[in-house]
């Protein structure tokens, strides 16, 4: 990566890490939810600006996410698909009564958003206006009402956006189309 990605990085990383260091704060005063809702609608404005510069490529990775080896093939990726997310699971989870089950996965999400790639493009502006149009009001955890924060409407873009791939966590992509 050249220095202009490596600022780019570390300016999106800043921001959006810092989030994290407010959280504590916001709990004293603000309910969970409304912290969790904060934390998304910052993202999606700080997203949104980034990918207003033409042909950028963002990878967000949560601080869980272990990255094991350059990413090159995330690169590759993007190059193919403009919208890559990675799922929760790759394969069946056995019915032993351990956490997390397959319902737990139903209920948080198929996506695990703790990564997000987008390419910056037409189809990438339409996710982010259709996703925080939704999270403007479906952004809770309502697990009755198939909500969980802003996982749980990720499960639809694959099939409403034809640039988006699934990719498992060694970065094979496997697009929709």
């Amino acid at each position: 990566m050249d220095r202009r990605s490596w600022s780019l990085l570390l300016v999106l990383g800043a921001i959006w890490g810092a989030s994290y260091l407010f959280i504590k704060i916001g709990l004293r005063d603000l309910s969970p939810s409304m912290v969790a809702f904060t934390r998304v609608a910052l993202a999606a404005l700080v997203l949104s600006g980034a990918l207003a510069i033409p042909e950028l490529r963002v990878a967000y990775f949560d601080p869980d996410i272990l990255v094991l080896r350059p990413l090159a093939e995330l690169n590759q990726a993007l190059a193919r698909s403009d919208i890559l997310l990675i799922p929760h699971l790759l394969d069946p989870i056995p019915r032993d009564g351990h956490k997390p089950s397959e319902q737990d996965i139903l209920i948080a999400g198929a996506y695990n958003l703790g990564f997000l790639a987008l390419k910056a493009g037409a189809e990438t502006s339409r996710l982010l206006a259709w996703w925080g149009d939704r999270l403007e009001d479906g952004c809770r955890v309502d697990p009755v009402r198939g909500l969980f924060v802003d996982q749980r409407w990720m499960d639809l873009a694959p099939s409403l956006f034809p640039s988006a791939a699934v990719i498992d966590q060694a970065l094979q992509v496997e697009p929709r189309r």
